[in-house]
């Protein structure tokens, strides 16, 4: 069947109209003292139309919160690009000025001025742009759930609005007369949902690896999130303050997960930022969400890649109960009459599963492979979950593995083909090596548009 994968970005328009006056009609505004270029100041205007033109009205991939402008920063920097002056205004309720609205500012005269605007801005980001300009961010995944959750906990997004910057440097010259400046804004970060489809749309239950797998358990959270951005982004779309990473050290403390299992007991276990995997009919604007800042990279290594963990809980068939030495094979009994399954040992001898609830009896089995010098693969589950990652790929059909903002990636499960891993974190041999083909579980990943204000889009191949 072919497929199209459609990609939009996005930016909203803002137009701001500037015309002078005297320095002595105007005080300048902002907290820091700015530095004029000439004895006159401009009146800097900023129309938003239609209630205003920055809340996306027509995006049909956006929720109520993703809609709203509740403020605007306007920042402009002098010509070496150095910050002058800002202003902060409150926007509106939604919708409720359809004839537009304005708000004016004082700012110093001059050629080759930067402007920039930031929607829905934080104190401390609009300070960090004031003393900074456009430097680095970091934030941590606690600072990320503050910035895009109104809970801190990932289950609210915040009442405040999507973080939206320019999507590239706007040069005026602000001269006496009126001036007219555009600048397009785009969302700071990227939006991901995940849903089922085919076979897992289709089915409460699926039966692989000896297990049933019950569907209604799919839930997904992210892994190896970027804890640094740039307020815009790079013009040539392949760097980010982690573009380059040459050490598993580097991974560890610029990447983060948003959960903690590998060498945790599993009694804490952070599952608390997992949400469920939606259903095919859900409609995009009721969908479980998850944010997560920009992410390219040099190359695509699983250390730096962003990705969605599927979590699924499972149930053996069977049980393996005893390991015959007779016969060198496990000895089973169903799985209902077993009630204690918290913990299972996995043991997979000649692509066949084998579940275990006593580590010792699987010992024996995984020591009877080994004698032969065949592969006994062992790994250990804990309240029989298991879990499956997928790397997100702005190019569907590349091998980009980049996540970039203001894009919205909708991954659609279709088929569960194996059991998965014991855990959802990377296992420390496979940070620094080339992403390769995934074959446990089908996922089908589409970047959609997020807004389909002021910007065309292009398809991408079959």
């Amino acid at each position: 069947m072919k497929k199209v994968f459609k990609f939009f970005m996005a930016a909203s328009a803002i137009t701001i109209v500037l015309t002078s006056c005297s320095q002595n009609e105007f005080p300048v505004n902002g907290d820091i003292t700015p530095e004029p270029e000439t004895s006159e100041l401009a009146t800097l205007t900023v129309n938003f139309s239609g209630g205003p033109a920055t809340r996306a009205i027509t995006d049909n991939n956006a929720n109520a919160d993703e809609l709203k402008a509740t403020s605007a920063t306007i920042f402009v920097f002098n010509a070496q690009n150095s910050y002058q002056t800002d202003t902060t205004v409150s926007l509106p309720g939604p919708y409720s000025t359809p004839t537009g609205y304005a708000v004016t500012f004082n700012v110093p005269t001059g050629n080759a001025k930067r402007v920039y605007v930031g929607l829905n801005f934080t104190t401390p980001l609009r300070d960090s742009v004031r003393l900074n300009g456009l430097a680095a961010l970091t934030y941590s995944i606690a600072d990320q759930e503050g910035l895009f959750y109104a809970s801190g906990n990932g289950n609210t997004p915040t009442f405040n609005g999507n973080l939206m910057f320019n999507d590239s440097t706007v040069i005026a010259d602000i001269k006496p007369g009126q001036n007219t400046v555009n600048v397009n804004v785009e969302r700071m970060a990227s939006k991901i949902t995940v849903k089922k489809q085919g076979e897992l749309q289709q089915n409460t239950s699926i039966t692989v690896s000896n297990a049933t797998f019950d569907i209604s358990t799919l839930e997904f959270a992210m892994g190896n999130k970027n804890t640094k951005i740039l307020p815009m982004k790079e013009q040539t779309m392949t760097i980010d303050p982690n573009w380059k990473s040459d050490s598993v050290a580097v991974y560890q403390s610029d990447f983060q997960n948003e959960f903690s299992m590998r060498g945790v007991n599993f009694a804490q276990w952070d599952l608390g930022q997992f949400k469920r995997v939606d259903d095919l009919n859900t409609p995009i604007t009721a969908r479980q969400v998850k944010y997560a800042l920009e992410n390219t990279h040099e190359k695509p290594r699983p250390g730096e890649v962003t990705y969605v963990t599927i979590k699924v809980k499972f149930d053996p068939q069977v049980i393996a109960t005893s390991f015959d030495d007779a016969t060198k094979k496990p000895i089973t009994v169903p799985s209902a009459s077993v009630s204690k399954k918290d913990t299972l040992h996995v043991v997979i001898d000649n692509n066949t599963y084998y579940y275990y609830t006593a580590r010792d009896t699987a010992a024996k089995h995984v020591l009877y492979l080994r004698q032969f010098l065949q592969d006994a693969d062992y790994s250990t589950y804990y309240g029989q979950y298991c879990f499956y990652n997928v790397f997100l790929n702005s190019n569907p059909l590349g091998k980009e593995y980049q996540t970039r903002r203001n894009e919205f990636y909708d991954v659609g499960l279709e088929k569960i083909s194996r059991l998965g891993r014991p855990y959802s974190e990377l296992n420390p041999g496979e940070s620094n090596q080339i992403i390769g083909a995934t074959s446990s579980i089908t996922v089908n990943i589409s970047v959609n548009p997020w807004s389909l204000v002021d910007m065309g889009g292009q398809i991408l191949g079959d």
